[in-house]
């Protein structure tokens, strides 16, 4: 009715810090949002989500304080 749309997915990842192998160590919970707008004679979604960033090495702080990274979501008709 209004356009809006909003979703979650869960990111599992290994934690490279570790010396175990298990891609599913860092689970972060994903939430998107974004809108429905009109693109031509056509409908698309546009909107967002944010993230924390996976510590790179072993003095990194933990996932849960790295900084917040953002990516974009697209919905298209093929």
């Amino acid at each position: 009715r209004t356009g809006a749309f909003s979703g979650n997915f869960l990111l599992e990842d290994d934690d490279v810090t570790t010396s175990k192998v298990n891609a599913k160590e860092i689970r972060r919970a994903i939430r998107y949002q974004g809108l429905i707008v009109p693109v031509g004679a056509e409908h698309r979604g546009v909107g967002c989500f944010m993230l924390p960033q996976i510590p790179a090495v072993s003095s990194d702080p933990p996932a849960n304080r790295q900084p917040i990274l953002s990516g974009a979501v697209l919905f298209e008709k093929d």
